[in-house]
């Protein structure tokens, strides 16, 4: 995840005026603080876990969440099974699976095929995120970035 202060025309381009309430599901505590506080400063509301299972009973618990960004490599429960367990539980949450591991393209394609919206390799720009949350939120479309080849 690459660091960069949130702007004007960040807010201006991405962000719709009825945000959704996010989860951030990762174990590396500084890039869930990364997220969580750009996405903040843009004014998201932003509700955190450090694993599946914590996302689980997050989730459970604060049925406002509308959109799921998840690591996919985490201990205990991890992405692909949250993502699971999304799908059996809450079909109408949106799900952005985000990895770092050099085998991106097999772990999002597994991602997909287990019910994920939206796949973005580490790291990445908040632009970029905040570009796939709002076409996720509006048009409901289905994207990976980067493309697959």
């Amino acid at each position: 995840m690459e660091p960069e202060t949130p702007n004007e025309s960040i807010h201006m381009n991405f962000i719709p005026d009825d945000r959704p309430k996010i989860l951030i599901a990762d174990d590396d505590h500084r890039c869930r603080q990364m997220i969580q506080m750009s996405l903040e400063e843009l004014g998201y509301s932003v509700v955190t876990a450090g694993d599946g299972i914590e996302a689980l009973e997050k989730l459970r618990n604060t049925p406002s969440i509308t959109v799921v960004i998840t690591d996919i490599i985490m201990p205990g429960k991890e992405g692909i099974g949250l993502i699971c367990s999304i799908r059996s539980e809450f079909d109408h949450i949106r799900i952005i699976a985000i990895t770092g591991s050099s085998h991106f393209k097999s772990i999002f394609s597994l991602a997909h095929d287990f019910g994920a919206d939206i796949t973005l390799k580490k790291p990445f720009k908040i632009a970029h995120l905040c570009e796939m949350l709002k076409d996720l939120t509006t048009e409901n479309k289905i994207l990976a970035f980067p493309p697959a080849e």
